[in-house]
């Protein structure tokens, strides 16, 4: 076959290709072909070839001499349903390698909705995501009430990186019910149940990607009560599961844990009923503080890879904290600091010195309950708000109480905090991913998927998108434990056939163009830092990430250097594409 005539530049030129990368050592990210040199060619956003030495032309030659090329990462736990209308790349996740982002995560998003519920939905999201209001507002386009019209309003973006979106129980579950009755109402009439059964149904034929829930007491609404989601009966979810049965792919997917109760069989029915994979998250953590918890959960989950069922447990990515009690909100699931850290920075001010509310306080971090689970080593004042406490910045609160004449540091935190306006910053900088041996062996695990920032929720708190380069530099690089081609199967084939991609996910010919090439010897990220780069300038955490000489998606050089290039060829993934 001849190859096309393009023009390039105003000459006539002959080009097989669009794109070679040459020289670099391929991780087709299959986790079964040992890494090796060749190059790589592209076509119309597809891989073309792959050989030890391609003769064709094309348009561009990227040299990969020294690099890494294996598949672009598969994000399965982010929360960019309102990011994608404000920055098309998802970052910082896309400058990470990521070429694949799942919104629609965690039960909770913004379809369907009926106009007279944006307001509530917005301020119910704004506490989750901690943006306010306004803000969210200026960034959504609410062109849309059912799911298959948020789904085309999706379509109408350029995209920087590929989306995916999943269906959130919490919309799905107010639009039959209502708001109100969504969030107080634990069983469905059967009437509500048909209904919700025919918008998920209605949500697959238009390309969604199965279903999500949750019931995580840490997300909350505005004034403190819970989702639709966290009090929605099983029996709904088995519902949906039966929808999911129909369509051959997709996943469902659940937040909160597998330790409570009856949730870890509920868990086991969804994947019996759906027939589909299920991933879950929110318990397994590699923390010092944690105890042997994970090394439990662990077990569990490494027990239903031996029995066959589909069920990954996300690790949790290592992240940092930084915070402020004015606006803080990642104690909601301490019932004791939920209600005071509720309202305005006066109001809260005003609660936390009620009597008798510090020591319920107190009394939840004995237990502990709550992150870093009442380990004050691992917090630190990163910032205080006046020159009092200056001298205790880069200290932890357990160092701190004792140089306060030894009080209990939970009064330390509290006593400075409130002294200082509720301005004080603190720091913890490992709030997951403290016990490296700990998070290798669960990354190495069978039933385990290493895919999760959040980013997009908790911004002003954390920023997890750079869990890529964590993993190649730490597991592979350093400590040498990993190899890149488990690295790169966990990151891209598993969370891709875990979602039913099937065209993505791995280097082979006729496969998706998604695509990372590194330096591993140079990857590296920055300390978390605060730009004000959100809509109305509202703040978010970052990191910056080093070493990735270009990410391509659908064959688009998206990233360059590490900095984006301005190219816009992602694709929002529908699932009939893929259905059976």
């Amino acid at each position: 076959m001849w190859p096309t005539l393009l023009v390039i530049d105003g000459d006539f030129t002959m080009h097989q290709f669009d794109t070679i990368i040459r020289n670099g050592t391929i991780v087709d990210g299959s986790g079964s072909v040992p890494a090796f040199k060749a190059d790589l060619a592209i076509k119309n956003g597809k891989i073309a070839q792959i050989g030890g030495r391609i003769w064709g032309s094309a348009k561009q030659e990227l040299d990969a001499t020294g690099c890494i090329v294996a598949p672009g990462a598969i994000e399965t736990h982010g929360h960019f349903d309102h990011h994608i209308f404000w920055d098309p790349y998802c970052t910082p996740n896309s400058a990470n390698g990521v070429t694949t982002v799942s919104i629609g995560t965690c039960g909770f998003g913004w379809a369907p909705c009926r106009d007279e519920d944006r307001e509530a939905y917005t301020r119910i999201m704004s506490r989750i995501v901690s943006v306010p209001p306004a803000s969210l507002q200026k960034w959504m386009p609410w062109d849309w009430h059912s799911f298959p019209e948020f789904l085309e309003s999706i379509d109408r973006l350029k995209l920087g990186v590929n989306v995916a979106s999943m269906v959130p129980i919490s919309p799905l579950r107010a639009y039959v019910m209502g708001v109100h009755d969504a969030t107080t109402r634990t069983e469905m009439t059967d009437a509500e149940l048909t209904a919700l059964k025919t918008l998920f149904r209605e949500a697959m034929d238009a390309g969604a990607w199965g279903f999500s829930g949750h019931r995580n007491p840490e997300d909350r609404t505005e004034d403190g009560g819970l989702l639709p989601s966290q009090v929605a009966a099983y029996g709904e979810f088995y519902a949906l599961a039966e929808v999911l049965r129909e369509y051959g792919c997709g996943s469902a997917y659940w937040t909160g844990g597998g330790s409570e109760g009856n949730e870890k069989e509920f868990m086991r029915e969804i994947c019996r009923i759906s027939g589909r994979p299920m991933q879950w998250t929110g318990v397994v953590q590699a923390r010092d503080d944690a105890h042997d918890m994970w090394r439990e959960e662990l077990a569990w989950s490494e027990e239903n890879a031996a029995l066959g069922i589909p069920l990954f447990a996300q690790v949790l990515a290592p992240n940092d904290m930084q915070f402020r009690l004015a606006e803080f909100n990642l104690f909601d699931s301490c019932p004791a600091w939920a209600a005071p850290l509720l309202g305005t920075r006066e109001e809260r001010l005003a609660k936390l010195q009620a009597p008798g509310v510090r020591e319920a306080m107190k009394k939840d971090f004995a237990e502990g309950l709550g992150h870093f689970h009442g380990d004050w080593t691992a917090v630190f004042i990163k910032k205080a708000a006046t020159e009092k406490y200056r001298k205790y910045e880069g200290k932890s609160l357990a160092d701190i109480a004792q140089s306060l004449g030894g009080v209990e540091p939970v009064d330390a935190f509290l006593d400075i905090s409130i002294e200082e306006g509720l301005l004080t910053e603190f720091h913890v900088p490992f709030f997951t991913g403290s016990n490296e041996d700990a998070s290798s062996e669960m990354l190495r695990a069978k039933s385990t998927i290493p895919s999760v920032s959040d980013n997009g929720a908790h911004y002003r708190f954390l920023s997890a998108g750079y869990w890529p380069t964590y993993f190649l530099a730490r597991f592979v690089r350093d400590r040498k434990d990993t190899s890149l081609e488990l690295a790169h199967y966990k990151m891209s084939a598993l969370p891709a056939w875990v979602m039913g991609y099937r065209d993505r996910g791995i280097l082979r010919e006729g496969m998706a163009a998604d695509i990372m090439v590194y330096e591993l010897d140079r990857l590296s990220y920055s300390e978390s830092f605060t730009v004000n780069d959100l809509p109305n300038n509202e703040p978010r955490l970052m990191k910056t990430t080093t070493g990735f000489r270009w990410v391509l998606v659908n064959g688009g050089v998206a990233f360059e250097n590490d900095a984006p290039t301005g190219v816009l060829t992602g694709k929002h993934l529908r699932s009939t594409e893929y259905q059976v």
